[in-house]
């Protein structure tokens, strides 16, 4: 773990030519999807998917989508209100629950309906990515260590079930949205715009790899904001939770400022109210 602010200058900035993949390989042809993910492509493919990438991340773009995140909110708030003060809850599955909705709400433009269906779609598919199995460990063994023989055995990151799901979906909401003349906010519309800007140019500048973003490209950045973003931030939002539980002293400091917050506020909540609770962003 660099620590030192100089070495991490000479990574980061000076030196980042000899530093730009990761030493993560998966075989684009055997794992398509998984394969395009910004993680583990190398080199000018890289250098050419992710500055088209970064405009879906961008502070202005998180301003934009709270009120999509908010709904989520209210939707976790009506379930717990629902389950009562009496029902024991499970705060991994709450926090799962919420941030497939968050993710599928943002990135797809898609209600992820997990409060009220515990089996849906995107709850299954969940599991499916992440459930442990002792094939699964094998195959991230190989993938981690000897990646040439999980390409020679075909391993995969993501099984066939799941890379299929993206594609169906990706493609559904894609027709969906041209027939309908929809333009929506989220980063499937950003991946749209991406396909249609290759199909009028043919080709990236000076990247032969990447000359088109296809139907194919679409899904497997679908799948990366999945894969990269619900257990991850389910998780962070579990331990929290936890430590908050733990302290109560400072569950009230947070409570306190975000009373005060919504008192400023009117109320109710608002991106720029967000901003201001500092010591919850602590």
């Amino acid at each position: 773990m660099i620590r030192d602010p100089e070495l991490i200058r000479s990574v980061i900035v000076r030196n980042f030519d000899s530093f730009l993949n990761n030493d993560f390989n998966v075989d684009i042809m055997v794992d398509p999807l998984f394969g395009r993910n910004p993680v583990v492509i190398k080199d000018q493919a890289w250098k050419a998917i992710r500055p088209q990438l970064s405009p879906g991340f961008t502070a202005g773009k998180m301003k934009s989508l709270f009120p999509q995140l908010m709904e989520v909110c209210q939707e976790m708030k009506f379930y717990l209100e629902c389950c009562g003060p009496s029902v024991v809850i499970d705060t991994k599955e709450l926090c799962t629950k919420f941030s497939i909705n968050a993710v599928a709400s943002c990135a797809y433009g898609i209600n992820g309906h997990t409060f009220e269906d515990p089996e849906a779609e995107f709850r299954k598919v969940g599991r499916k990515f992440l459930q442990p199995s002792f094939l699964k460990i094998v195959q991230q063994l190989f993938l981690l260590l000897a990646p040439k023989i999980a390409s020679l055995l075909h391993f995969k990151v993501a099984s066939l079930e799941v890379t299929e799901f993206f594609r169906k979906m990706t493609a559904d909401a894609t027709t969906y949205r041209r027939k309908e003349m929809l333009r929506k906010n989220d980063f499937l519309e950003l991946l749209i715009q991406l396909k249609e800007k290759h199909e009028e140019q043919n080709k990236l500048e000076n990247n032969r790899w990447f000359e088109k973003f296809t139907e194919e490209d679409i899904a497997a950045q679908a799948l990366t904001f999945f894969t990269d973003g619900f257990e991850t931030s389910s998780n962070a939002l579990t331990m929290t939770l936890y430590e908050v539980a733990m302290n109560p002293g400072v569950q009230q400091r947070i409570r306190r400022e975000v009373k005060e917050m919504l008192d400023r506020h009117g109320g109710g909540f608002t991106y720029e109210g967000l901003l201001e609770l500092n010591y919850l962003d602590k």
